[in-house]
């Protein structure tokens, strides 16, 4: 199919579409604005109105907003009655699916997935999906998405799906074409039923205004071309120029047609494909309507283009190549394993990457380890430090150790063999801490403790603390472990070990409640008698 058919045939589906859509404006009305959404049902284009709903489909007039909530069904159509200068969104929530529709004229038949009849452009945001095919309907030429205005996609996944057989095709046919986040995959699927199979045109974001051109800002876009396609055109502007034109150069010069910054571009291909191309449609006496112009192309910052013969094949895309962000470079030992946050710019973790740490637990040099997954490639490994507090001196015997929230004293070292340790609790590691619990065993880097007694002014003059429980294994309080606790009032005892209290350990609180054990009632109040605390034993 000549070049000329082709846009004649495209034009006249778009008369077609305009007339469908005015007979149906007659009957029914918008529901809001003066812009008119119509779905595909078969036999035409019904108009969306109060009357006539469509699950997962709603139109805001006075934001001029569609949004597509998990919508399942045929073509949609954008149709304006009126003039008017914002440009139509399409909010994409939840994973959508649109079965591009044939549509019948007399002597023709095209298929079409969303359809922009508006002049202003369409505008895709959100976070959700929406997959376009043609696979029920490839026996017309196609476009599957279709804009007389600009197509900007700027958040959401859109999936292209397209099947060709003996008719031209194009996955976005617009007059600009604006990528700033988000992910566009087009593929196209060749059926070899047909037997002009893989010589039709095949343009996949082609531009029809002259001079318009192509921005990838962000985001990604991946394609991928059948094999048994001969030839294809990625991306491609034309230009509509006269003859008196031919021997001027202002459209090679008059800036760039292509535009990528901050974007990965990815093309799986095993055929002939032309990436970037420009052309230039003469009318008048020349020897060809159609003649090739040198396209040219603006690499900025951060742009990444990879070619491949499959996507299961492609080449990596190494993450070095990736600015790496990390939380910070310098951490207190806390007994637990530290985590530092760390992102990739422009790529998504479990998506795109992958990260574990390595000794992230002992004082010491801590790793965080990046690994390149689907289209990335490699790794990134960052260092941190991990330090130890003051209170607390690490080693395979330390002196003292910490779960976090409170410091211990060894008193005998734990193993990794089944030995269990002693240790007693000597302070905060969490000095706003309200409520003190105190465990009856702890395990630090794999090692086993009881905790068995409360060190000498171990809380002593501690503002914030209200409440206290003491584990099982506790057999001693010490001189001063509580001394000067203004603000305690509760202490829940359960251990039934309890041998010693020192007169220190409680002066300066009043009107304490202590719980404990009922089979140790009368054991405790002696002994906290002789510690002189002011409190009610219950």
């Amino acid at each position: 199919m000549n070049k000329y058919l082709m846009n004649f045939l495209k034009v006249f589906l778009m008369l077609i579409v305009v007339l469908s859509i005015a007979k149906f404006n007659n009957e029914v009305y918008a529901l809001e604005g003066d812009v008119g959404i119509v779905v595909y049902n078969g036999d035409g284009f019904t108009l969306m109105d109060e009357e006539h709903q469509f699950k997962g489909l709603s139109w805001d007039g006075k934001k001029m907003k569609l949004t597509l909530d998990n919508y399942k069904g045929s073509s949609i159509a954008i149709y304006k009655y009126e003039s008017r200068d914002e440009d139509i969104e399409i909010e994409v929530k939840g994973e959508n699916e649109v079965d591009a529709t044939v549509i019948n004229g007399t002597t023709w038949k095209g298929v079409v997935g969303i359809y922009n009849a508006y002049t202003n452009g369409i505008r895709f945001t959100g976070s959700g999906s929406l997959t376009i095919s043609n696979k029920n309907n490839q026996t017309a030429f196609s476009e599957l998405i279709e804009s007389t205005g600009k197509v900007e996609i700027d958040g959401p996944t859109i999936n292209i799906n397209g099947y060709v057989g003996e008719y031209s095709y194009n996955a976005i046919e617009t007059s600009d074409f604006y990528m700033k986040s988000g992910t566009l995959n087009i593929s196209v699927e060749m059926l070899k039923e047909y037997g002009n199979h893989g010589y039709c045109d095949i343009e996949l974001v082609r531009l029809t205004k002259p001079l318009n051109s192509i921005h990838i800002l962000g985001g990604r876009v991946i394609v991928s071309i059948d094999k048994e396609c001969k030839y294809a055109e990625v991306f491609l502007v034309e230009y509509n120029l006269r003859k008196e034109d031919l021997s001027k150069t202002k459209f090679e010069n008059d800036g760039y047609r292509y535009e990528l910054s901050n974007c990965i571009l990815v093309v799986a291909a095993e055929g002939n494909y032309s990436l970037f191309s420009s052309w230039a449609n003469y009318t008048g006496d020349v020897s060809s309507s159609y003649v090739y112009v040198l396209p040219e192309v603006k690499y900025g910052e951060n742009a990444y283009v990879i070619y491949c013969k499959s996507l299961d094949e492609s080449a990596k895309i190494g993450l070095n190549n990736f600015k790496l962000e990390m939380e910070k470079g310098e951490f207190e030992y806390t007994g637990k394993a530290i985590t530092p946050k760390v992102n990739v710019i422009g790529l998504k973790e479990g998506e795109d990457y992958t990260v574990k740490y390595e000794n992230n637990i002992k004082p010491g040099k801590g790793k965080v380890i990046i690994t390149g997954k689907g289209i990335f490639g490699g790794s990134i490994t960052r260092e941190f430090d991990i330090t130890s507090n003051s209170i607390i001196k690490e080693s395979e015997n330390a002196d003292s150790i910490s779960d976090g929230k409170l410091v211990y004293k060894v008193l005998k070292q734990g193993d990794n063999k089944g030995i269990i340790g002693k240790v007693e609790v000597v302070g905060l590691m969490k000095k706003n801490l309200k409520t003190i619990n105190i465990a009856s065993t702890i395990k630090i880097n794999g090692y086993k403790y009881k905790v068995v007694s409360i060190g000498e002014n171990a809380f002593y003059g501690n503002k914030k603390i209200k409440k206290v429980s003491i584990g099982k294994n506790i057999k001693e309080i010490k001189a001063g472990a509580f001394a000067e606790c203004k603000k305690l009032k509760r202490i829940v005892i359960k251990t039934t070990k309890l041998k010693k209290v020192s007169k220190k350990a409680y002066t300066g609180i009043k009107n304490v409640i202590i719980r404990v054990p009922k089979t140790k009632k009368k054991v405790y109040k002696r002994l906290f008698k002789k510690s002189h605390i002011n409190c009610k034993i219950v």
